[in-house]
């Protein structure tokens, strides 16, 4: 397929994906305008640690995660649902749940909701900073800071904050913001961004890749940080990638905007240049 094809058939593909994500958005803040009863509850709870990785899995809420010298998982879940009377908003909260399953090293923390349009629960845990950590989201906000493992995020809808970060990163967000600050990435750095702005600061690792769909992508590198150890997206295209995550080269940072711009310190890059 013609590279020109190729890239109208993708933005056509994106922009369906993006109306879709902003539907439910906007969906779901309409069902949050109308007057509604809130009942509340906090659930506080401590753990070991796992030997491997934590995963966490929440479909509604935010998500505030720092990394300490501890060899505990201490959390805490405030839950949140609403009715149109106090007895429904309470019969919801009686709904929400957290499960915990331990399995082979890992632990798995999911948040059930069995209504999403009426509840959520946001959770804040304190965790070891070098534990290993998956994190899987749907609607909400995530934060994370002073973390230093293999940290992986997949968020639908929701900005994704990373702050002074070691160790190798992936993050995805459907719609909403990747601001990643003070990382030093040490071997690998995956970054996608469906709607919105991808900015990044830090060093980028030997094995990057950065993509935004519909937005900008801003990149703050290390002083001296080589321009030829840049892979730009005609590169990607003239070495026969495809797909929607083209690979890179080992020791490079790629660099990919569909719809916006690259800028790099002074350097901006076009779409499509």
């Amino acid at each position: 397929m013609p590279a020109k094809r190729r890239r109208l058939l993708l933005v056509g593909l994106f922009s369906l994906e993006g109306l879709i994500l902003l539907t439910i958005f906007l969906c779901l803040q309409a069902h949050r305008a109308q007057p509604m009863i809130e009942a509340s509850a906090t659930l506080a709870l401590t753990l070991p640690a796992p030997a491997a990785r934590l995963r966490i899995i929440n479909p509604r809420g935010e998500v505030v995660i720092r990394g300490q010298e501890t060899e505990q998982v201490a959390l805490t879940a405030k839950k949140r649902a609403w009715g149109r009377s106090q007895e429904e908003a309470d019969r919801l909260l009686a709904t929400i749940d957290l499960h915990q399953l331990s399995q082979n090293g890992e632990v798995a923390l999911e948040v059930d909701l069995p209504e999403p349009l009426k509840g959520q629960v946001d959770l804040e845990l304190i965790l070891p900073a070098r534990l290993g950590l998956a994190l899987q989201t749907g609607l909400g906000d995530v934060f994370i800071e002073d973390m230093q493992g293999r940290v992986l995020v997949n968020s639908q809808i929701g900005s994704v904050t990373v702050r002074r970060f070691t160790g190798n990163l992936s993050v995805a967000a459907g719609l909403g913001d990747i601001l990643i600050e003070d990382a030093a990435i040490l071997q690998d750095l995956t970054v996608w961004a469906g709607m919105g702005d991808v900015v990044f600061a830090g060093s980028p690792g030997s094995n990057g890749r950065i993509r935004a769909n519909m937005g900008d992508i801003t990149l703050h590198l290390p002083e001296g940080f080589p321009e030829d150890m840049i892979m730009w997206r005609e590169d990607w295209e003239n070495e026969g990638a495809s797909g929607d995550v083209p690979h890179s080269r080992q020791g490079c940072l790629a660099t990919w905007a569909d719809m916006g711009r690259v800028n790099i310190e002074g350097m901006e890059v076009e779409a499509g240049d």
